[in-house]
């Protein structure tokens, strides 16, 4: 009778800890944060707290009993690698678990059991903190001891809104479900921009409805979401660089520091190139931004066609080099069909770089109309413009508001203090 009822208890016990898992009660930011340093300073090495039957799973025994933020980046690439790098600067002792910007469809897929045994015990763990990227409900679900951890999700992009080539057919909808289930464990949501943040929350109940024969309750999963959701802005370097001497030409300089990707539509960039071409306008280009093995036509026909207008064409991995090429031009294109923050376009700014970008996506979010274009004809006409009134074009103001992005490392140094 005795060991039946201690059955009992540890099964209510162990039910108990999967509805607070579940169903956490509603807390305040702050609340959660001090509820998470006491569980820090207090737990001991144990695995699930309170169930002396558990015991450290295998391989853990060699971790020091020290409390550590750990961040996991499963997509080590492009404005990922900048982020890390940034957060690294801003908070020397974050611990980094990564994995290369190869391949990020596997990555995101597998990455909770790569990182199972890499991850150490909870109670050792001040901040969990994973990008979007990363399959978190999986690795809370292998791993009930990061219950006690505070653990923030952070996202670069959303899976639910993100253009898909019509070349591959439908949306593959496990990336927005494991996005969506993630957050449900998260204690804290955090996302690049408003436009972000809205375009994923708004769009929960529709993804949802796409499951057939199944009804969820989209509405309460939207609610949980919401409480948990802030902006937190890209932390960008928002000095200008002043070690390098600045050589404007005497037509028009035009930068293109994107990925060579479809989705940043590269397309219409160049064919508004070689429509100005044609109308006799004079200009220089640069095309910058990474590249993979799957590179749109047009670059290639591009590279032909402008040739006396290209000043650079390709990735410059010297970050002086780089510097010195935006430092130089007068205008910053984007033509994105996608886009949450806009790394580049922002490093572009800063260095006196005028934008013209979609009137659409993140870009109103900081960008005053007079840069925002709404159709490739007035994207030609502004270009067409600034070639022709050279000399006006580079004292126009640029209405930015860079205030946004101001003081963000102190946001970044209090969830990790």
């Amino acid at each position: 009778m005795g060991n039946h009822q201690s059955f009992v208890n540890r099964l209510q016990n162990y039910s108990l800890r999967l509805r607070d898992f579940f169903f956490p009660p509603r807390l305040e930011e702050a609340e959660i944060l001090r509820v998470h340093q006491i569980r820090a300073s207090t737990s001991i090495r144990r695995f699930v707290t309170n169930d002396t039957d558990c015991v450290q799973p295998e391989g853990f025994h060699n971790f020091p009993i020290v409390v550590m933020n750990i961040l996991i980046e499963p997509h080590l690439s492009g404005s990922h690698a900048l982020f890390i790098d940034t957060i690294t600067k801003i908070i020397p002792s974050v611990t980094v678990l990564s994995l290369t910007g190869k391949k990020w469809h596997w990555a995101s897929r597998v990455g909770a059991l790569y990182f199972v045994h890499k991850v150490p015990p909870g109670d050792q763990i001040k901040t969990l903190f994973v990008t979007s990227v990363f399959n978190l409900s999986e690795l809370v679900g292998m791993r009930p001891d990061l219950n006690i951890t505070k653990k923030i999700i952070y996202f670069h992009e959303n899976q639910l809104v993100y253009p898909i080539r019509k070349s591959r057919g439908e949306r593959d909808f496990q990336y927005g479900y494991n996005q969506i289930i993630s957050c449900l464990t998260a204690d804290l949501i955090y996302f690049n921009s408003r436009f972000n943040m809205n375009s994923f929350i708004s769009h929960i109940p529709s993804y949802l409805n796409v499951v057939p024969g199944i009804q969820f309750d989209s509405e309460e999963i939207t609610k949980i979401v919401i409480a948990k959701s802030s902006v937190l802005y890209f932390p960008i370097d928002t000095a200008v660089p002043d070690l390098l001497e600045v050589v404007r030409k005497d037509v028009l300089q035009i930068v293109w520091p994107h990925r060579w990707e479809h989705d940043k539509n590269p397309e219409l960039f160049f064919e508004t190139l070689f429509n100005l071409k044609d109308n006799g306008c004079k200009f220089s280009v640069s095309v910058l931004g990474e590249s993979t093995n799957d590179i749109p036509p047009i670059f290639k026909e591009a590279e032909t066609k402008l040739n006396e207008e290209i000043l650079h064409f390709g990735y410059l991995p010297s970050k002086e080099e780089y510097n010195r090429v935006l430092l130089n031009a007068d205008v910053v294109v984007s033509t994105a069909d996608h886009e949450f923050f806009g790394v580049s376009v922002i490093e572009a700014i800063i260095r006196g770089c005028y934008p013209l970008c979609p009137n659409r996506l993140v870009y109103p979010e900081y960008l005053g109309s007079s840069h925002l274009y709404s159709t490739p004809q007035q994207l030609f006409k502004k270009l067409r413009h600034a070639c022709n009134n050279l000399a006006s074009f580079r004292k126009a103001t640029i209405d930015c508001n860079l205030e946004l992005f101001y003081n963000v490392k102190e946001q970044y140094l209090k969830i990790f203090e």
